[in-house]
């Protein structure tokens, strides 16, 4: 036997957990398939960047 609080309780968790439960897939039709593109294959990933430039040897300094 449920209290009302308890039963408010659970339908309240019941609709909240409704939209989490997967839906049927919608029947293809022509329009919505038209209206929906298909989707775009993922972007090829960055080129790496250029290593960076090695300091230029720079010759000994004498002491004069």
């Amino acid at each position: 036997m449920m209290s009302p609080s308890l039963g408010r309780l659970y339908t309240a968790n019941y609709t909240l957990c409704l939209p989490v439960l997967p839906l049927p897939p919608p029947s293809p039709s022509p329009s919505a398939a038209a209206a929906a593109p298909p989707p775009s294959p993922p972007p090829p990933p960055p080129p790496p960047p250029p290593p960076p430039p090695r300091p230029t040897p720079t010759c000994p300094k004498r002491n004069s």
